[in-house]
C-alpha cells in the first residue's frame, strides 16, 4: 500500500504520544511568554472566535483520589472568579492508567496567570504537588463539534481521546479530516465535542475530544470501512503522523 492510499484508521496503532504532563501548580511559570492573539474554530464549514484553554494532565499517585477531589473542588470557585474555568474533566478507562486530564477555559492565556496570581491560591500549592507528576499545554479551539452533548447524556456514556501528531503545518488539512469523519463516526453514536491544537509545546500535537454512548461504540466506529474511503484530497499520510486513543470516565465535582 502506497503512503498516499494509507488512511486515518491505519494511524491508530501509531507512535503519537500521551499529551504531556503537567499541574495547576505550574501554569504561571508557562503562562509568562503566551500572547492573547485570537484564532477561529471550524464547525463544518462555519467558524467563531475562540477562547484560549489548558490542557493539564495529571498522573495521580495511588490513595489520592480523594485529595484530589477535594483540590479540584475547593480551586474551581477561584479560577471562575478569574474567568477560568473547567471544561471536562476525565480519568482513563482503557488507556494509560491513573491519568486524569482536564480542560479549561479563558478569554486569553494570560487569563490564566492572573488566576494563579490569586493569593487565595497559595494553600493549594503544596496539596497540589502532592498528588503526582503534573505540567499542562496550552492550546485553541480548531474544530467545534456538530452539536452539544447534554449534561445528561455524558452522565451515560464516556469520553474518547486522540491524541494525534499532525505534520508541521498541517492544521487546516487535519480539521477537514476530522469534520469529514463526522457522518461515519456519528452513525455509531461517536461525537465530536472539541479539537485543541497545542500552542505552547508541541505544535504538532492536537487532541480530540468525543463522547461515546459506551466503548464497543467505539470500537465499531473504529472499524468502520468507510474510514478506509477518505474524501477527495483528504491526504492522511501527509496530514498525521500518529494517533493514540483512549477511552475514559468523565469526573465531575460539585
Amino acid at each position: 500500500m502506497s503512503d498516499k492510499a494509507r488512511t486515518r484508521r491505519s494511524f491508530l496503532a501509531g507512535g503519537a504520544g500521551a499529551i504531556t504532563v503537567a499541574g495547576l501548580a505550574c501554569l504561571a511559570r508557562t503562562t509568562a511568554a503566551l500572547g492573547s492573539a485570537g484564532d477561529s474554530a471550524t464547525t463544518g464549514t462555519a467558524t467563531e472566535s475562540t477562547k484560549k484553554y489548558a490542557v493539564v494532565t495529571l498522573e495521580l499517585k495511588w490513595t489520592k483520589d480523594k485529595e484530589f477531589r477535594e483540590l479540584m473542588t475547593a480551586v474551581i470557585p477561584h479560577l471562575a472568579k478569574h474567568g477560568v474555568t473547567l471544561v471536562r474533566c476525565w480519568i482513563s478507562a482503557i488507556g494509560q492508567y491513573r491519568k486524569v486530564v482536564s480542560v479549561w477555559e479563558a478569554p486569553s492565556h494570560s487569563d490564566f496567570l492572573a488566576a494563579l496570581s490569586d493569593p487565595m491560591l497559595e494553600k493549594y500549592r503544596d496539596p497540589a504537588n502532592a498528588l503526582g507528576s503534573a505540567t499542562v499545554d496550552f492550546a485553541s479551539l480548531i474544530v467545534r463539534g456538530p452539536k452539544k452533548i447534554s449534561p445528561d447524556a455524558r452522565r451515560h456514556g464516556v469520553i474518547v481521546t486522540g491524541t494525534v501528531t499532525i505534520q508541521p503545518g498541517m492544521v487546516q488539512q487535519f480539521s477537514k479530516i476530522l469534520v469529514d469523519s463526522f457522518p461515519t463516526m456519528g452513525r455509531h453514536g461517536v461525537i465530536l465535542e472539541a479539537s485543541f491544537h497545542t500552542e505552547v509545546g508541541n505544535r504538532n500535537r492536537v487532541l480530540d475530544l468525543w463522547w461515546a454512548p459506551d466503548a464497543n461504540s467505539v470500537y465499531q466506529a473504529l472499524s468502520d470501512p468507510v474510514l478506509d474511503a477518505p474524501a477527495v484530497n483528504l491526504d492522511y499520510s501527509s496530514t498525521m503522523a500518529g494517533e493514540l486513543v483512549e477511552i475514559s470516565t468523565e469526573l465531575t465535582f460539585p
